[in-house]
């Protein structure tokens, strides 16, 4: 192989069980060149220098860098766990008032019903009770 011939890149991403990895980048000296497709596969021609450095990239994943010319056939990325040294969440403390009353059925008539609507919400509650005073059906 002469110094001025290209090559054509091809390879196959997969992750650590074989699958293949959808969109991981191709990124040759630094430049962004091509994406996996479907199967994990992408080709690439015309790359000038053989010993070009080739990146493949892909979220989660450590990157996999090599030579242009030592590309194997399958690249396996191995996923990349990062260890945080903590956080710390802070939720505003809201205090919120509501009136509240209270409906037994023993108190209520045969087939009674109760119908709350709250329209500017848009939320109905029904609850139906037989002569028993076992609830029925409750629809929300």
């Amino acid at each position: 192989m002469a110094l001025t011939d290209k090559i054509t890149l091809k390879t196959k991403v997969v992750d650590e069980n074989g699958k293949p990895l959808y969109g991981a980048n191709i990124i040759i000296d630094r430049k962004a060149i091509a994406s996996t497709n479907y199967d994990g596969t992408v080709t690439i021609p015309g790359i000038a220098d053989s010993f070009s450095e080739v990146r493949i990239t892909y979220i989660g994943y450590a990157d996999y860098v090599i030579s242009a010319v030592f590309l194997p056939a399958k690249v396996i990325l191995k996923i990349k766990a990062e260890e945080l040294d903590g956080f710390t969440i802070t939720i505003p403390k809201k205090t919120t008032t509501t009136e509240t009353s209270t409906t037994t059925a023993e108190k209520q008539p045969f087939n009674w019903l109760i119908w709350i609507s709250l329209l500017g919400l848009g939320i109905q509650v029904k609850k139906y009770f037989d002569d028993k005073n076992k609830v029925v059906k409750a629809k929300i």
